[in-house]
């Protein structure tokens, strides 16, 4: 069984569009948002696939894709 503990992932890999994924967690990010430097926790996903299905892992990562109403 899965943890929930990366839910965009779980999409991907149950439509067979990557073959796995690796959650890398504990990582720091530091960037700039709105003048201020910024420093938060981060986890990275890594995903193994094939050439040719980006553009179908992108659509489902749209807004609404996943049936709810994007306009609240």
């Amino acid at each position: 069984m899965v943890k929930r503990r990366a839910p965009s992932a779980v999409p991907c890999l149950e439509a067979k569009l990557v073959a796995c994924v690796n959650i890398l967690t504990g990582m720091t990010a530091l960037f700039q948002w709105q003048d201020h430097l910024v420093e938060c926790g981060e986890a990275v996903l890594i995903a193994k696939s094939r050439c040719g299905v980006w553009d179908e892992v992108a659509r489902l990562h749209e807004p609404g894709a996943d049936g709810d109403d994007v306009n609240g």
